[in-house]
């Protein structure tokens, strides 16, 4: 998986679970170890770095001293979460979508409905890409504020998180960019 930099430490999740943040001059720093691996890519915040694990768990994880908080759900986590404003948004077999607190790990809501990946948030809205569809959230609530089916859709993505410019690929390789109105 790719390194990511929290608080100017690098952090590195091997295929096998080993976690590793090195200093600015490459110096070790931590180590901490997960049961399983990840197929998800690392994400950072604020103050740590967070791994969605192959055996279960939601990792949060610090440059300067290790595990901080874990989460156990009921399945292997195999949907890219995503950091912003202080949440954590990590998309679960079981539950839906959750909205972890990521300083602490407590919920803050979840939903149920819903599966994907938090990919951007537009004019106040959560978005969630599931593959197919696009479903909107109110981020206070996890509440559904719309579904839309989105055929010949092969992927969505944003230049920046919060009302960035999307980029959409359909199936047949055209690629279009859809600018926010002011």
């Amino acid at each position: 998986q790719p390194p990511v930099v929290v608080d100017g430490s690098l952090g590195v999740v091997s295929q096998t679970g080993d976690v590793i943040f090195l200093s600015p001059a490459g110096r070790l720093q931590s180590r901490a170890r997960m049961y399983r691996g990840s197929d998800t890519r690392p994400v950072a915040g604020d103050r740590y770095m967070y791994v969605a694990s192959l055996d279960q768990r939601i990792y949060a994880m610090s440059p300067f001293g290790g595990i901080q908080w874990e989460k156990l759900t009921s399945y292997p986590l195999v949907l890219q979460p995503t950091y912003h404003d202080g949440v954590l948004y990590c998309g679960t077999r079981d539950q839906g979508l959750l909205a972890l607190d990521g300083a602490t790990g407590a919920t803050l809501w979840n939903s149920p409905g819903v599966h994907g990946e938090v990919i951007a948030e537009r004019d106040g809205w959560l978005m969630v890409w599931d593959g197919s569809h696009v479903t909107t959230l109110d981020p206070e609530t996890g509440d559904i504020v719309e579904h839309v089916e989105l055929p010949g859709i092969s992927s969505i993505a944003f230049d920046d998180f919060v009302d960035g410019n999307m980029y959409v690929v359909s199936t047949s390789g055209l690629v279009a960019k859809f600018i926010p109105r002011s």
